[in-house]
């Protein structure tokens, strides 16, 4: 076991909460996060627990310590933020940028990460959970009012699991043209929601 004295732990502590703060925003897409009262709250706890285990900055895990975050959330409530952690926490969500996309960040919806073995051939299982995750992360669009992308990731392979291998192209092609007009759908409702002033365009990503 390192010993630390008391000045050493606090710092370590508050070096701890620190990392846990400056990741979440940037991982979330939001820099706003890291002034709300929860989120501060919840990253001293984890923080504490860390430290006690003797953990240092350099060496957290940050896998596990967003998993502890979303749990810390969770218990306080905050059940939106601790889904939307673990969404961009476990690469369901994130962000790219691509040159043909100019300077404009493309958030990437991994579909393939929405669904399970179990669930073939049961497509309102997929939709639901597409509604549930972009009503989560949508505010990523505010600070533009609405101007950037959303890429559709594993769109083909998603539709040919939820089919089925042996099912007629043509069958997939149209699965898979009903989960965009889903995301246009949901989109479009958010611009007038949020009031954004346009809509994130839609790209189909081919990897």
């Amino acid at each position: 076991m390192i010993w630390r004295d008391t000045p050493e732990t606090g710092t370590s502590r508050e070096r701890l909460a620190d990392q846990l703060l400056e990741d979440v925003p940037a991982l979330c897409g939001n820099p706003d996060l890291a002034f709300h009262p929860p989120l501060n709250e919840a990253a001293q706890g984890v923080a504490l627990y860390l430290d006690q285990l003797e953990v240092i900055p350099e060496s957290m895990n940050l896998r596990h310590s967003r998993e502890l975050l979303a749990g810390a959330l969770e218990a306080a409530g905050e059940t939106t933020l601790a889904r939307r952690l673990r969404l961009f926490g476990n690469r369901i969500i994130y962000p790219a940028l691509w040159t043909a996309c100019g300077h404009e960040t493309v958030w990437v919806l991994d579909l393939r990460h929405l669904i399970t073995p179990s669930d073939a051939g049961m497509e309102m299982i997929l939709f639901e959970r597409i509604r549930i995750v972009l009503a989560t992360f949508s505010d990523v669009w505010d600070a533009t009012s609405g101007q950037g992308f959303l890429g559709l990731k594993g769109l083909a392979i998603t539709s040919s699991l939820l089919l089925g291998a042996t099912t007629l192209p043509r069958k997939r092609q149209a699965l898979s043209s009903e989960i965009r007009g889903l995301c246009t759908r949901h989109l479009s409702h958010f611009q007038i929601q949020r009031g954004w002033q346009t809509m994130p365009a839609l790209l189909t990503l081919l990897s």
